[in-house]
């Protein structure tokens, strides 16, 4: 087997967002989780009007499938699953960013087209605006690795270490803890199972990449059942560091432009890694450093226009203390006020589900296939999913369970829930 590549967090091309990587159901299989990736595998960022990405189907699907001829009907089967798929976003982080009355539940995926060797993706219109809000809370990823895994929970570990990565090199859990993470709380009651099918295959994925890790057991009680797992990480946030001043965040260039030492510029940029809380509520995010900066080069300009302002005798020093300090706290608060302000905008536009689905959503929701009409038990709990989350909105709140199923066309017939076409 090929090395890997091993690549420095600073060449990572994908930002995943925290909310989503916290979420205990994650709603995707792995399959579907590499067509996401090349998604995020973009700058949304720079491109926050584009809506539609071409996914081709090399990237995702099985060599092996052109050649069994088997690739036209596995890629339908991946576009019928990435339409009718959901994300659990946190309840507090939408109403924090998007209002009080901003749902957590969202289909980023409505519409999937299937060609001769590619997908086109249509992306919601208020999850690509998530997308392009990266100094909310976003991770840090590789294309390469996560292309690279051929096991389902070595995904899952990935973006747990790339979380921790940034504070320290060892994690310690509890299992019972870990397993929950895992969505593995009913599974592996016999260690050694968990051992061989879990934690030795994902340590096998994690071989040679930036994620790399060993493992130890920790031991509790008269039986000596194993009570915890200590993780130990090949690099933390010493290897981070090394990245040149310059080559991380987009503003650490003009920081060095501004004058700021590489070393204050690397201390900048880990407090803003591990997400640090100041002083006077400062939260360290790299929307914080970016429009401080902002703020900065506005007083500079007001400096100049008038000769009885007293000018800035050293202006590296100047910004590092006001960095600090929070000196530009309230631009800051305000520029993020009205970011927020214009996404509760789009989302109030795009997202119709919570008050009335769209005519393309309620489609969505009744789409079946005639070889597949009868649901099984995972198809049921994601309609329970998303009951629990329709019923938060006053329209569905009355319904039970059996009304908001008969609403979607699916009824309960010989004790089986089936799609009525």
């Amino acid at each position: 087997m090929s090395k890997k590549p091993l690549k420095h967090p600073r060449l990572f091309t994908i930002f995943s967002p925290n909310e989503l990587i916290k979420a205990k159901k994650f709603n995707l299989n792995f399959i579907e989780k590499k067509v996401y990736y090349e998604i995020l595998n973009h700058n949304h960022v720079k491109t926050p009007d584009v809506l539609v990405y071409s996914i081709p189907y090399e990237k995702v699907l099985n060599p092996n499938d052109a050649i069994t001829g088997n690739r036209k009907s596995n890629a339908k089967r991946i576009r019928e699953g990435l339409m009718t798929r959901y994300f659990s976003f946190d309840a507090s982080f939408m109403k924090k960013h998007f209002g009080q009355d901003s749902d957590s539940f969202m289909m980023p995926f409505p519409q999937v087209d299937c060609y001769d060797d590619h997908f086109d993706i249509h992306l919601h219109g208020p999850f690509k605006r998530i997308l392009t809000m990266v100094g909310l809370g976003f991770t840090k990823g590789d294309i390469d690795a996560l292309r690279g895994f051929k096991y389902e929970v070595s995904d899952e570990f990935y973006w747990m270490i790339r979380q921790r990565q940034a504070w320290g090199t060892t994690w310690l859990v509890e299992l019972a803890d870990l397993k929950e993470r895992l969505g593995m709380e009913d599974n592996y009651a016999v260690f050694q199972n968990f051992k061989t099918k879990v934690l030795d295959k994902a340590k096998e994925d994690h071989k040679d990449v930036w994620t790399e890790f060993e493992y130890k057991t920790i031991k509790k009680g008269k039986g000596g059942a194993v009570h915890a797992i200590q993780f130990f990480f090949k690099n933390g946030p010493k290897e981070e560091k090394e990245a040149p001043a310059g080559e991380d965040f987009i503003w650490e260039e003009k920081l060095l432009q501004l004058g700021l030492l590489p070393d204050k510029v690397k201390e900048i940029r880990q407090k803003v890694k591990v997400t640090q809380m100041g002083e006077d509520g400062i939260v360290w995010d790299s929307e914080y450093v970016r429009f401080s900066l902002e703020a900065f080069q506005i007083e500079l300009k007001e400096k100049k226009k008038t000769d009885k302002k007293t000018p800035i005798k050293n202006i590296p020093a100047y910004f590092y203390t006001g960095l600090g300090e929070g000196y530009w706290k309230e631009f800051v608060n305000a520029k993020k006020e009205r970011i927020k302000a214009e996404s509760q905008s789009v989302l109030e536009l795009d997202f119709t589900y919570a008050e009335k689905p769209s005519e393309k959503t309620s489609q969505l929701l009744t789409r079946s296939s005639s070889s597949n009409q009868v649901l099984d038990l995972s198809q049921v709990g994601e309609w329970e999913d998303m009951y629990s989350e329709a019923i938060k909105v006053p329209k569905y709140a009355a319904m039970t369970f059996e009304q908001f199923m008969m609403h979607n066309h699916i009824e309960k017939q010989d004790e089986r829930w089936m799609k009525i076409i």
